[in-house]
């Protein structure tokens, strides 16, 4: 309650901005402790691998679908989930052509979203190596129908064994970039960037300017030499912001990460005498069992007779998609 009175506040008298902490999502005060942790990666210092994605800069052709973080009955204070969800989803247009969905509420709860919101380590570091990420109609928002306890309420294990699949399909990565024009150009070649910024309050060019201090998470997906274009979860969601409205910028990588299979568990698997591995749940994927690893046969099918023949023989036998990824150290 006193979050949106102050909101009120500062709607009617901009100038409060600089004195009133108010936000939508993004902890500014402890966002700003974290940031000098000397263990988290910046652009320039860090073993992060990246690589050139976008020569210009400019990711607005691979914008995902709109979703808002405020609701009929709910304002979810999760903007930095949305924003990371959103760069990711960009990512995965561009790096793997695939139209991605993720679910803001999984990782916006996984990570400890409170009604003071969040930061941007506790929502990467759950994304990428403790919780993972799943997708949206695995765990749907319904942000207009929900209550804060319904948005919150705590995920399945089920839905939670997807998200640690995910992390072992995919590899995450998030750096810090240093807050100037030049570097930000830069660094928007290698990923959108997730980012802070004060919303609300625009010039007559429909510029969003700085009043206080940042109070909202986006992702930056463009630039101009008078501003920068970021995707948001409040209308519009294409918004233009100011260059010195920004705060806490950082590149988000994404890659499909490399299959290393325990080998006492393939053992396992040759000492029961099967020779393939089969996952119905991902369209009839057929793997060979080898010495200490799987191999995927692309483009190999086996017939229904061949199928009946190995099963008959016990060497071939469906594995669901968890237990296949069981397998992967």
């Amino acid at each position: 309650m006193w979050n949106k009175l102050k909101k009120q506040l500062i709607d009617k008298f901009p100038l409060l901005g600089y004195v009133l902490k108010w936000n939508d999502g993004f902890d500014f005060k402890q966002q700003e402790i974290d940031d000098k942790n000397p263990n988290h990666y910046t652009m320039g210092s860090s073993p992060l691998i990246k690589k050139v994605l976008q020569e210009d800069g400019q990711w607005l052709e691979f914008l995902p679908e709109e979703e808002m973080q405020r609701g009929r009955r709910i304002e979810s204070m999760a903007c930095v989930s949305f924003g990371l969800m959103n760069c990711l989803e960009i990512l995965a247009r561009r790096l793997f052509g695939k139209n991605w969905n993720k679910s803001d509420r999984f990782t916006a709860g996984m990570s400890g979203t409170t009604r003071s919101g969040n930061i941007m380590s506790r929502v990467g570091d759950s994304a990428r190596k403790k919780h993972g990420v799943v997708d949206q109609d695995k765990w749907k928002n319904k942000i207009d129908e929900f209550t804060w306890n319904e948005f919150y309420a705590t995920p399945t294990t089920a839905v939670k064994d997807l998200g640690q699949i995910f992390l072992k399909k995919y590899g995450i990565g998030y750096e810090s970039v240093y807050n100037n024009k030049q570097t930000i150009k830069q660094a928007l070649k290698f990923s959108p960037l997730w980012a802070a910024f004060c919303s609300w309050y625009r010039n007559s060019n429909g510029i969003y300017y700085r009043m206080g201090n940042p109070n909202h998470v986006g992702c930056i997906v463009g630039w101009t030499e008078e501003f920068v274009w970021v995707f948001d979860t409040y209308q519009p969601c294409l918004k233009k912001v100011a260059w010195d409205n920004i705060f806490f910028p950082k590149i988000v990588t994404l890659n499909e990460a490399d299959k290393v299979f325990d080998k006492k568990k393939i053992q396992k698997l040759k000492e029961r005498g099967l020779k393939y591995l089969i996952l119905p749940e991902s369209g009839g994927q057929l793997y060979k069992i080898l010495e200490d690893s799987l191999e995927y046969r692309k483009g190999q099918t086996l017939t229904n007779e061949i199928i009946r023949e190995l099963e008959i023989e016990g060497k071939i036998v469906g594995i669901s998609n968890i237990d296949f990824y069981d397998l992967i150290q």
